[in-house]
């Protein structure tokens, strides 16, 4: 007989912030969390600016996730700097998504609040969205290949991966909380 059984039951969450969030405060005792938001927690920076997150800890690593940014060839956005004006899924509140695509648009000199018409969407809408032109782009970290990036390439509104520049990726990685 074992005499020690976990339990474990799969919650759908918002994300990576959230899932720290919900460790920090012993809501959940496991959680999934993307390794950058998981270091930002226990620095007290991003999110938890001032209110580290002393009692994490790293358990396994599933793996390597990446920044993806894809938009729609008719929405003429070819470079970060395309998106001002444009409809964006920059990820959900509270998702890693989320904070990836804000830490990258803050390199490229884009203010979300100003420059762009945010929909937040969850990672399972914007593939419709995109078919339905309902948004012009979509941030999503990910490893790859996955289904968000195959729903939205599927339909018959042709997309692309948008790349990043060399000023902006040079930006990110010295910024104080790099996403790479």
């Amino acid at each position: 007989m074992r005499k020690n059984r976990v339990r474990m039951v799969a919650e759908i969450t918002a994300g990576s912030v959230d899932n720290a969030g919900k460790l920090g405060s012993q809501e959940v005792s496991f959680g999934l969390v993307q390794a950058l938001h998981l270091h930002k927690a226990a620095k007290g920076q991003g999110p938890w600016q001032g209110n580290p997150l002393n009692d994490l800890r790293i358990v396994l690593s599933l793996n390597s996730a990446n920044l993806l940014f894809m938009a729609a060839d008719d929405s003429n956005i070819n470079t970060v700097g395309d998106l001002k004006g444009k409809v964006v899924s920059v990820g959900q509140p509270d998702s890693g998504h989320r904070s990836n695509a804000l830490d990258l648009l803050a390199a490229a000199g884009i203010n979300p609040e100003k420059d762009l018409k945010d929909t937040a969407m969850k990672p399972t809408e914007v593939g419709p969205a995109m078919e339905n032109k309902a948004i012009d782009a979509f941030f999503f970290a990910a490893g790859h290949p996955n289904n968000t990036m195959r729903y939205a390439a599927a339909g018959s509104r042709k997309v692309h991966f948008v790349p990043l520049s060399s000023d902006v990726i040079n930006k990110l990685l010295t910024q104080k909380h790099p996403v790479m």
